[in-house]
């Protein structure tokens, strides 16, 4: 499988934090409407209402593709490991990424 992620429509590609030179950080940036987190293969809508957040979806708001959060996998897997800080502890390599989803093309 290819390395790069290759989202459902070029609008959800479009949105999932652009490039701005103005904006480093994408809750300060309006044209960032879409957070992706390659470790759980996850998709978020930026919420800015005074706070920086992010709340899940489960459909792309644009093309209605079904989205999936492999964060219930990913926890289950450290479980399995012994690993009791998932986020912070001694995290597997391939665990820091999206190379342990990747690998075996869930």
């Amino acid at each position: 499988m290819s390395q790069e992620k290759v989202h459902c429509c070029d609008i959800m590609a479009k949105y999932i934090e652009p490039n701005c030179a103005h904006h480093p950080n994408p809750f300060d940036c309006e044209d960032a409407l879409v957070k992706y987190n390659p470790r759980f293969d996850s998709y978020a809508l930026y919420a800015r209402f005074g706070s920086t957040w992010v709340t899940s979806i489960n459909y792309c708001p644009w093309c209605g593709d079904k989205k999936r959060d492999l964060s219930d996998l990913y926890f289950d897997r450290m479980d399995a490991m012994g690993i009791e800080d998932a986020l912070s502890g001694e995290v597997p390599e391939a665990f820091q990424t999206a190379k342990w989803w990747r690998d075996e093309d869930l």
